[in-house]
């Protein structure tokens, strides 16, 4: 378990799945996403001490984003639905899905989904 990624390693999977997951973080964000799904499939055991510096890492990016109390606007889409806000998307690239009742962001994403039609 890492503290803040509220994501299984099979949802994390389906999410790098997902053409969305590149609309935010860059490839520092797209590597985190491959090592925490391997992470979370490791005893914890045997994790090296730089997969525990990235657990520290991850958990601060995590807190530090879900600390802020907004979302933002939607970002344009060229006529489809609107892209969801990049935090949202760089969130779930470090393990942690807005939309999950564990997360602090919970209320505000299903306030701005019911706003913006996600």
């Amino acid at each position: 378990m890492i503290p803040g990624v509220n994501m299984t390693a099979e949802e994390l999977r389906a999410w790098r799945r997902d053409p969305r997951h590149k609309q935010a973080s860059g490839p520092v964000g797209w590597r985190s996403l491959s090592r925490i799904i391997r992470m979370l499939e490791t005893p914890r055991s045997q994790w090296t001490d730089a997969d525990r510096a990235h657990a520290r890492k991850v958990s601060a990016f995590v807190a530090r984003h879900t600390a802020q109390p907004t979302l933002g606007a939607p970002r344009p889409a060229q006529g489809r639905r609107p892209r969801l806000p990049a935090r949202v998307i760089a969130l779930r690239n470090w393990g942690h899905d807005a939309d999950n009742p564990s997360s602090p962001l919970f209320q505000a994403f299903r306030r701005w989904r019911n706003q913006h039609g996600e």
